[in-house]
C-alpha cells in the first residue's frame, strides 16, 4: 500500500488480504508497513457500521 501512494516502509505486519485471520494461506498474506496494516484494519473494522 505505501508503494502505490509513492512511499518506501519496511513491511512489519502481515496482512491477511480476504479479512479472514484463520485464512493463512500464503496468496492470502502480504506484508504492510504497521501504518498501512492499521489503517486498513480501521477501516474494515468499521465497514458496514453508521457512524452518528
Amino acid at each position: 500500500m505505501c508503494c502505490e501512494a509513492g512511499r518506501v516502509a519496511p513491511a512489519r505486519d502481515v496482512d491477511h488480504i480476504d479479512g479472514d485471520a484463520r485464512n493463512n494461506a500464503r496468496s492470502n498474506l502480504r506484508p504492510l508497513c504497521h501504518s498501512c496494516h492499521s489503517a486498513r484494519t480501521a477501516r474494515d473494522q468499521s465497514f458496514g457500521r453508521r457512524i452518528g
